[in-house]
């Protein structure tokens, strides 16, 4: 079921295994980079994985544990459409393990995605002026058709009608085609909710999925290191 795909790993030869350390390092295999690239990590966050993960208490070990066995379960994960939400202040964790995962699956040949929601909604709006060479349902359509799409910094921008229409043609796209999202917020759930509307916070919560949403309510990680 749905709770045990999150808590045991698929070892069946549909989606087999590929180690972490396969591409912590760029230019370790060119198919490997290839794929991690199109992703469209940024380098910041490119080449992290679970291992290098900062665990400082037992709930960070179970988010890392619940997002890991997410990626190692992906077969099971992608027909049942679940989605995970990271509400947490910066600094905690929720962009690497987002990414990790990402990347982790790219690895292993699926399509996977990674767009800041300020990027999606300046896409889009530059789908809109004349000469431009992205329709406005191309757009969509890239971020819809991908086995996994990541959303980073959902919340951060001003909430409009516009914003919120873009960002639930998405949303909704991928829910009803049981696509399985990872998205991140700095904000609390309240306030998320009245920024990105409660069309889009709804299907976060989807408890047939068994879709669940996580609060990084830790400190900051970046004293001398950068973490998000």
């Amino acid at each position: 079921g749905c709770a045990r795909a999150l808590n045991q790993a698929d070892n069946s030869s549909s989606s087999p295994m590929v180690t972490d350390t396969r591409f912590k390092h760029a230019g370790i295999s060119t198919i490997t980079d290839a794929r991690i690239r199109l992703t469209s990590v940024n380098e910041l966050f490119l080449g992290k994985t679970f291992d290098d993960y900062r665990v400082e208490n037992a709930k960070q070990s179970e988010v890392a544990g619940v997002v890991r066995t997410y990626t190692e379960n992906f077969e099971t994960i992608r027909k049942l459409g679940t989605w995970l939400l990271f509400l947490g202040s910066p600094g905690t964790g929720k962009t690497h393990l987002a990414c990790a995962a990402v990347q982790s699956l790219a690895v292993r040949g699926y399509s996977a995605k990674y767009v800041k929601a300020g990027e999606l909604f300046r896409r889009v709006k530059e789908s809109w002026q004349d000469g431009t060479k992205e329709r406005t349902s191309d757009v969509i359509k890239k971020m819809i058709d991908v086995d996994l799409l990541v959303i980073d910094e959902l919340g951060g921008q001003f909430g409009s009608t516009a914003e919120q229409n873009i960002l639930y043609d998405v949303i909704d796209g991928r829910y009803e085609r049981k696509k399985p999202l990872i998205g991140t917020s700095n904000r609390d759930y309240g306030t998320l909710a009245k920024l990105i509307g409660n069309q889009c916070i709804d299907r976060f919560q989807d408890r047939a999925c068994n879709s669940r949403i996580f609060v990084f309510d830790w400190p900051s990680h970046r004293s001398g290191i950068c973490w998000s």
